[in-house]
Formats: C-alpha cells, sequence, structure tokens
C-alpha cells in the first residue's frame, strides 16, 4: 500500500502528538508525586513536632508498656497517623495501631531508616511499603528527651493513598 504525501504527514503528525502526550504524562505524574510527597512530610514534620512534645511532657517510665500504649493511641487519633514510640535502643514503648500484646512481638525498629536518621540528625523519614500493613506509607521521625539526654523516637506514619489517588 502506498501513502501519499498527505497521508504520510497525517501519520507522522499523529504519532508525534501521541509520544509528545505520553511524554508529558510522565513528567506529570512525576512532579505530582513530587510535590503532593513534599507536601505530605512538611504537613507530618508539623504534626510530629507537636506529639513529640507531649511525649516529652509525659513523665512515664520506659518500662510500662501499657501507659505508652495508650498514650500511643491517643497522640495516633489526634495526630491523624500511625505514632509509633520507639526506645533508643529500638524496643517500640508504644504503637498507635498495635495492641499492647501485639507489642510484645514487635520487630526492634532500631534499625529502620528514619529511626537511625533522627537519631543521627535529629530528623528522619523514608517512604516504604509497611510489612505489616501492606500498603506505601511515609514514615517521619524525630528524637524526644528527658531532660538534655535523647530517650527515644517517635515516628510518625501516614498511607501515600492520597498522593496514589491525586496521581
Amino acid at each position: 500500500m502506498n501513502l501519499g504525501v498527505r497521508s504520510k504527514l497525517l501519520v507522522s503528525s499523529a504519532l508525534a502528538i501521541v509520544v509528545g502526550i505520553a511524554i508529558g504524562d510522565i513528567l506529570a505524574v512525576r512532579v505530582i508525586d513530587e510535590n503532593v510527597t513534599r507536601r505530605t512530610q512538611e504537613e507530618l514534620d508539623i504534626r510530629l513536632r507537636l506529639v513529640e512534645r507531649r511525649i516529652a511532657e509525659h513523665a512515664t517510665p520506659l518500662d510500662e508498656p501499657a501507659t505508652w500504649t495508650t498514650l500511643a493511641h491517643d497522640l495516633g487519633t489526634n495526630a491523624r497517623g500511625r505514632v509509633t514510640i520507639v526506645r533508643r535502643d529500638g524496643v517500640v514503648l508504644g504503637d498507635s495501631e498495635l495492641d499492647e500484646s501485639a507489642l510484645e512481638h514487635a520487630e526492634n525498629h532500631g534499625s529502620r531508616p528514619e529511626v537511625v536518621d533522627a537519631l543521627a540528625h535529629g530528623l528522619g523519614s523514608s517512604t516504604r511499603t509497611s510489612a505489616t500493613f501492606k500498603q506505601r506509607l511515609m514514615y517521619v521521625a524525630i528524637p524526644f528527651r528527658r531532660g538534655d539526654v535523647v530517650t527515644g523516637v517517635v515516628r510518625l506514619a501516614v498511607p501515600l493513598t492520597e498522593v496514589d489517588d491525586e496521581i
């Protein structure tokens, strides 16, 4: 089949338009993902600092899991996210999504990237799929202190379904 000049131009133009739209779509998704993720992290940082202040004021000894679990549940509700309170050695003191019996079997969080960064630099963040909840989450973490001593890390996590939905 022989195509005329007009047909060749039409096919070439249509192909160029399709390729241009596909490239534009890929770039737009990447920009939207970065912007929404950055906004989400900034909002989480603010909420996390408020949570950390409450934990720093909390005078409960570190060996009372029931009290820490109750505090984590209350803070998780107020912060609209999953709050995890981690002792400096990585032991989970409380988690807003786990009850006290499940907390006994929680993995040590000392090697989680956001916890490591929070202890090393004062703030840590990470985006990954949660092994526990099987969904993509954004985590932010900061250390909490008792007096001048860093006692542990508080972490706030939210699902990135909002980011995924916007994309």
